[in-house]
């Protein structure tokens, strides 16, 4: 079963570029959410959510995780590893 659909997943997705440039909080996705009604999905159904198990969520959670990511150029790689490198011999001379 999928809760969020591809529709939203995607919005958020083309917004999270922006959101990591910015170093901003998606506030926009988080009403997104909310207006989807993934802030209750885990509340069972007699309560007004939506009910979904564990399994279920965790599988949502993972789909928006995944599509919240930012594109990330192959050099901040490079760079990121680069930099933990340098750390890493600083601490042990």
């Amino acid at each position: 079963m999928a809760f969020l659909s591809e529709e939203l997943l995607s919005t958020i997705h083309s917004r999270a570029s922006q959101h990591d440039a910015d170093n901003t909080f998606p506030f926009d996705d988080l009403e997104d959410l909310k207006a989807a009604g993934y802030l209750s999905a885990y509340v069972p159904t007699e309560f007004g959510g939506g009910g979904l198990n564990l399994e279920e969520i965790a599988a949502e959670q993972t789909r928006l995780a995944l599509d919240a990511l930012a594109p990330v150029p192959a050099s901040r790689y490079k760079d990121a590893l680069h930099n933990l490198a340098e750390e890493s011999l600083k601490r042990t001379h």
